[in-house]
């Protein structure tokens, strides 16, 4: 067993672990082979585990530092990537003490005091209709999908830039583009089963509140087409018309 643990399944789990479910169930019991202190399977699995963790977190402090660097007198440009892909994806959302409102500062959690700094009312602005969105109904019992982004034009590469996903649960849809990139990024997204054939739709733009009017059958045939600057993102809602 220090090699090879095979946990026995939750007879109560009440669905497979490839399936969505609406409550917190383990498809799997965890026995006492996988308490402190770890060994075997489990401690790779731990280690594992904490090195994506920190893998990620480098990632997305690289990526925000390189846009403050880039465009230092536009934070909500540096910051709108990493912070949209941060709070719409699936699992936590961790965020710095201070980050919403635009601390530079940061300070381990053991200390009690802090330097004192201006609040960045850009930056709040940005946090706050951010985390509005994401407090909706979707991001929590809605059903996520990685999306295609497919060349907007010939010759055209700069849609290996973007990173694009929906939510939807039942009618309410969400589509996330994210530009994760320093260079201006155009792109046609692929959404063949988001059930928008035979409608015209109104997308909104939460983050920059536009309105956009599309073909519903446009976009199955051709995607959606996008034209994202560096660095940031759109979170679309749709709306038949």
């Amino acid at each position: 067993q220090d090699v090879y643990y095979d946990p026995p399944e939750n007879s109560f789990g009440g669905y497979y672990a490839w399936q969505v479910g609406t409550d917190n169930k383990n498809f799997y019991l965890h026995g006492p082979e996988e308490q402190f202190p770890f060994r075997g399977i489990a401690l790779a699995v731990y280690l594992m585990r904490w090195l994506t963790v920190c893998m990620g977190a480098g990632v997305v402090a690289l990526t925000y530092g390189l846009g403050r660097d880039l465009f230092p007198d536009r934070p909500t440009l540096a910051l709108a990537a990493a912070a949209v892909l941060i709070a719409t994806l699936p699992g936590a959302t961790l965020l710095h003490e201070g980050q919403l409102v635009g601390h530079r500062v940061k300070l381990p959690v053991q200390l009690g005091r802090r330097p004192d700094e201006p609040q960045n009312e850009t930056v709040a602005h940005f946090y706050r209709m951010l985390l509005s969105e994401v407090a909706q109904p979707p991001y929590h019992a809605g059903y996520w999908r990685l999306r295609e982004c497919m060349p907007a034009w010939d010759r055209n590469d700069t849609h290996r830039n973007l990173i694009a996903y929906t939510w939807r649960e039942d009618d309410t849809r969400r589509l996330i583009v994210v530009n994760y990139s320093p260079t201006a990024s155009q792109s046609r997204i692929a959404l063949p089963d988001f059930d928008l054939a035979g409608q015209r739709w109104r997308l909104y733009d939460v983050l920059h509140l536009y309105e956009y009017e599309r073909e519903g059958d446009e976009i199955v045939a051709d995607g959606l087409f996008v034209d994202l600057p560096p660095w940031q993102a759109h979170i679309f809602t749709f709306t038949a018309q």
